[in-house]
């Protein structure tokens, strides 16, 4: 509305026509010409108001005069007024775009600026601009209208719409695990943009990836979609997930390869016959998805994600091994066959000599021959007539005696006792023991084919003698080795228990129970028969063996090369029992990897011992200085317990030791290795835009496989470590390792890894 206040000026005559007369208030055009005005209004006195038509255009020309058809009237136009109007808008634009595409929208506005409006996406603004063009980013199709209009003139009018259709999208989201087994239930989590008709299907492709013949394994309406992978899949690595609706017809991309694992199959092989103490082979071969966790005969439980699995048993009787349960990560198995482990019970013992007033074999027949000049005195306990005396002569000064049981030269074990009166002449060797074939007694003829063991004297400047062991030959130099280092020498008139074994090529060289050396041998040797023994025998050749002077006693011969068990056991016989009837021997131990505070058995063998068996642990260098005791008991097998708080290492061993008169110790254990429980650290905490992923890694120590959970939902086995694993937060989180677990039982997590989402990339 237009108000215009006026004044007239006249005479009393004058101002009675005019009032008679009235007045009106005119509007100019658009460029302030009155040729055709409109009129506002009419009235006979000041003020007088006008209302501007809602179809004049806007304009800043107009102006507006009061008149009078009066003649004492005047026409005088006020200055320039400005005429707004209420506004219109008009919205446009359609559009096809993808996900993460924006679209323009086009609105046209009519009246006076600035216009403030509304679209039905929440966007509001006040703009002078006309045409404007407004972004979009639609995550599904949509339709835009304007909601609201104003400007200084008040609310307006608006008309039109734009559909901006968003092409049908779906996005798989992170599976919880990358391993899945056969008949497993898990969930597919995705996003999409749209709601099928009937609804989802989840697909799997075959083991290669492909989906020519793909099998549905669930259908749902909205995230997550629950799937089962069918209990006849056959395992792969490169399974593919992907999810397809029919109205509209889309497919989401493939999901990375998926795993498929099946339950696990265990086959034992390894059928043997061994002798007594002997050592064989058994393999177990595995199917389905490592690791596997599997017994034997109802043992203790093993876990290993090796294939096949190669193991060595030295049974002490016939022995039958079935694998008694297998499982993996998918749940229990099935095994199958057997493996049996025949073992023969024959002596070790060929021959054994305590030289007790003769030279007769007490084990066998093969009894010795002494000359005239070697005569008998006392032994290490100081017990007469019960060792052989050597007074060096060069006549009828040795002991000969048949060895045709050692068929098989290349395996074997000699052992005795000595002491020497004196030294060796420098340059110079004494025999103590050698073996060669018959019928010949000229060492040169056996080069090669005969084993010795000798006192030799290397010592330029010093008479000291060594102990040696070699295969007698054209340069002994190369062919005899020392039993410890060439100066560990001998004290005169001291008793040694001296043990040569030998496996194939491979000799042993033990003193008083105790393994000093390890060498190759060079002989030609095999299965000779017909050989012969010579205690302190001259070779004919002063580098070989010239005859011995001191003390020998309790020669033992063996048929098999003993073990380092054994030869401890021997050191501390007495008598000329086999070594099957060593008093205390370790048998099998039922598991060589052991959890802090775990249990497991010790079967030994022993004979004439009553009293208590007690388990000793080494320190972690395999070390008995300083042993532990970790079990008791008075019959095979005693069971032992780590201590909880045992350091973990894979070197530590045990013993056995039974105090009956006398203290028994039998040989220590092979190594075995303690485990501690599991921990679980997580880091990778970083910054990411939405809809990127992150890798977090997580570090194990103790021993794998590792069972852990993580708080986003995965659950996973390892054996890795650090693992990665890929996360896809769809706002800031923090990830935590909520359990851990090994063999050992469940461990401590530690740690914390926040993703923290930053803005999108539009």
């Amino acid at each position: 509305m237009t108000l215009v206040r006026f004044s007239v000026l006249a005479s009393a005559l004058a101002a009675a026509l005019i009032s008679t007369s009235g007045f009106r208030l005119e509007l100019s055009d658009s460029s302030g010409s009155f040729t055709d005005p409109i009129v506002l209004a009419t009235k006979i006195s000041s003020p007088i108001a006008g209302i501007i038509p809602n179809t004049i255009t806007g304009g800043n020309k107009y102006k507006v005069r009061v008149v009078s058809d009066s003649i004492f009237a005047t026409r005088t136009a006020i200055p320039t007024i400005v005429i707004k109007v209420k506004p219109k808008a008009v919205i446009s634009g359609s559009d096809t775009i993808n996900v993460g595409q924006s679209a323009n929208l086009r609105i046209n506005f009519i009246g006076s600026s600035p216009w403030t409006y509304r679209i039905n996406n929440g966007t509001s603004q006040t703009t002078s601009t006309n045409p404007l063009t407004v972004s979009v980013f639609p995550t599904a199709t949509t339709t835009y209208t304007i909601t609201s209009l104003s400007n200084s003139c008040g609310a307006g009018t608006t008309s039109g719409s734009t559909t901006v259709v968003v092409n049908p999208t779906i996005v798989l989201g992170t599976l919880s695990s990358s391993l899945v087994c056969q008949g497993r239930t898990f969930t597919v989590p995705f996003t999409a943009n749209y709601t099928p008709s009937p609804n989802f299907k989840v697909e799997l492709s075959d083991a290669v990836g492909s989906f020519a013949n793909l099998t549905t394994i669930g259908t749902g309406i909205s995230s997550p979609i629950s799937v089962t992978i069918p209990d006849n899949t056959p395992a792969g690595a490169g399974y593919k997930i992907r999810i397809v609706s029919n109205s509209p017809a889309y497919s989401s991309p493939l999901s990375s390869a998926l795993t498929v694992n099946v339950k696990p199959t265990a086959t034992i092989s390894g059928t043997a016959a061994i002798k007594r103490d002997q050592s064989t082979r058994l393999t177990i071969a595995f199917t389905g998805s490592a690791p596997w966790t599997y017994k034997i005969n109802n043992e203790a439980s093993q876990s290993t994600s090796t294939n096949p699995v190669i193991l060595t048993v030295s049974p002490v009787s016939t022995t039958t091994y079935t694998i008694t349960s297998v499982s993996n990560a998918c749940g229990n198995g099935t095994s199958d066959d057997s493996a049996i482990v025949t073992v023969s019970n024959e002596p070790y013992l060929i021959s054994c000599y305590p030289f007790n007033g003769n030279a007769n074999d007490s084990h066998g027949n093969n009894h010795g021959v002494m000359g005239s000049a070697v005569s008998f005195t006392t032994d290490r306990f100081n017990n007469p007539n019960s060792a052989l005396y050597f007074s060096g002569s060069y006549s009828n000064k040795y002991v000969e005696m048949p060895l045709d049981e050692l068929i098989n030269t290349s395996a074997y074990t000699f052992s005795l006792w000595y002491s020497s009166a004196s030294h060796a002449p420098q340059f110079h060797a004494t025999n103590i023991f050698t073996v060669m074939p018959g019928p010949t007694e000229n060492i040169m003829e056996s080069y090669g084919k005969s084993q010795s063991i000798s006192l030799r004297n290397y010592n330029f400047e010093m008479v000291e003698s060594s102990l040696y062991f070699g295969t007698i030959c054209n340069n002994n130099t190369q062919c005899f080795k020392p039993f410890g280092a060439a100066d560990d020498y001998i004290s005169i008139n001291t008793w040694y228990h001296v043990v040569v074994t030998r496996e194939n090529n491979v000799v042993k060289l033990y003193k008083n129970g105790v393994l000093l050396n390890t060498i190759p041998v060079i002989a030609t040797n095999s299965n000779l028969g017909g050989l012969k023994g010579y205690i302190g025998k001259d070779l004919w050749d002063i580098e070989v063996g010239m005859p011995f002077v001191g003390k020998i006693d309790d020669l033992k011969v063996y048929r098999r090369a003993l073990n380092d068990a054994q030869v401890q056991a021997i050191y501390n016989q007495t008598s000329c029992k086999d070594i099957t009837e060593v008093p205390l021997d370790i048998q099998t131990i039922s598991s060589g990897n052991v959890c802090q505070g775990g249990s497991f058995t010790i079967h030994y063998k022993s004979k004439e011992i009553v009293a208590p068996i007690k388990v000793q642990l080494s320190d972690a260098s395999g070390s008995f200085t300083n042993p532990i005791e970790i079990g008791t008991g008075n019959i095979s097998p005693v069971t032992a317990q780590i201590p909880a708080n045992q350091t973990s290492g894979n070197s530590y061993k045990i013993r056995l030791i039974s105090s009956d008169n006398v203290q028994v110790m039998s040989a220590t254990s092979p190594v075995i290795t303690v485990n501690s429980l599991s921990t679980a650290t997580i880091s990778g905490g970083r910054s990411t835009n939405a809809g990127e992923s992150a890798k977090l890694n997580i570090a194990f120590t103790g021993i794998g496989p590792w069972n852990y959970t993580v708080n986003n939902g995965t659950v996973q086995n390892t054996n890795t470590s650090p693992v990665s694993i890929t996360v896809s937060p769809t706002a800031t989180n923090t990830y935590n390792v909520t359990s851990v677990t090994n063999a050992c039982g469940n461990g401590t997590v530690s740690g914390s890894a926040t993703i923290t989402l930053t803005s999108g990339p539009y």
